[in-house]
């Protein structure tokens, strides 16, 4: 099985993948999981998460943000 977030009429992180995934999970190199989770909706719990559209990947995208009202922000680490 798979739990994804659904947000701005998508499906994306945060998600839990079953073991059963981890071998195409492997096989997506730097490429995001949204091709494994668009097929297999059969398989997928979504909740609905629209906090998560927020994507926080760079410093320069946190300048942006209205400092005044509280957020979650998802980040995603680079590997070196």
């Amino acid at each position: 099985p798979i739990v994804c977030s659904r947000y701005a009429e998508t499906v994306g992180v945060p998600a839990i993948f079953g073991r059963e995934f981890f071998g195409e999970l492997m096989q997506l190199g730097e490429h995001g999981a949204k091709k494994l989770l668009l097929s297999h909706p059969d398989q997928s719990a979504q909740i609905s998460l629209p906090e998560a559209e927020l994507d926080i990947d760079e410093e320069a995208d946190i300048e942006g943000l209205d400092s005044g009202k509280p957020r979650l922000i998802f980040t995603r680490s680079k590997q070196p």
